[in-house]
C-alpha cells in the first residue's frame, strides 16, 4: 500500500541506485525508471519486517507496562514506538545500504548525512513513511 509514496519519498530526491546492480526499466509516470531486479522482493521483505518488528515491540512494551500495574492497550503501544522504530528502522537500512554504496539521496531533502559512499537524509522520506500506512 507504499508503493505510490515512492515517487514523492525517494525519486523527488533523486534516489540513485549503484551502477553495479542489475536493473530493470519501467516507463510508468509513477516509478522509478531504473530500479534494481531485486527491488519489488525488498519491498516487501523491508515492509513486513518493519511491521512484525514494531507489532512484537509493542507486544513487549504491554507486558512491561501490564507488570508494572499500567495497562496499555495494543494501540496505543504501536503509536507510541512508530516514529522511533521507523527512524531507527530506516537509519539501520538506508543508512547501511548509503554505507555501503548501494544507494545515495543526491541531493537529498532536508539534513544529510555524509556515509562516504553515498548520502542519507536525516528526516526525508522517513517523515513522509510515518504519514502513510505504515
Amino acid at each position: 500500500m507504499t508503493f505510490w509514496q515512492e515517487t514523492f519519498g525517494d525519486w523527488a530526491q533523486h534516489l540513485s541506485y549503484s551502477p553495479e546492480f542489475n536493473h530493470y526499466t519501467l516507463t510508468w509516470k509513477w516509478a522509478a525508471r531504473h530500479n534494481p531486479l531485486w527491488m519489488p522482493l525488498m519491498y516487501a521483505a523491508y515492509w513486513v519486517a518493519h511491521a512484525w518488528a514494531i507489532l512484537r515491540l509493542a507486544q513487549w512494551y504491554q507486558r512491561r507496562r501490564a507488570a508494572r500495574g499500567r495497562p496499555v492497550g495494543l494501540g496505543v503501544a504501536i503509536m507510541a514506538l512508530t516514529i522511533p522504530v521507523t527512524w531507527l528502522w530506516n537509519f539501520a537500512i538506508e543508512g547501511f545500504a548509503a554505507y555501503m554504496g548501494w544507494w545515495s539521496y543526491d541531493p537529498g531533502i532536508g539534513p544529510v548525512i555524509d556515509m562516504g559512499r553515498g548520502n542519507w537524509p536525516l528526516l526525508w522520506p522517513m517523515t513522509l513513511m510515518l504519514g502513510g500506512p505504515t
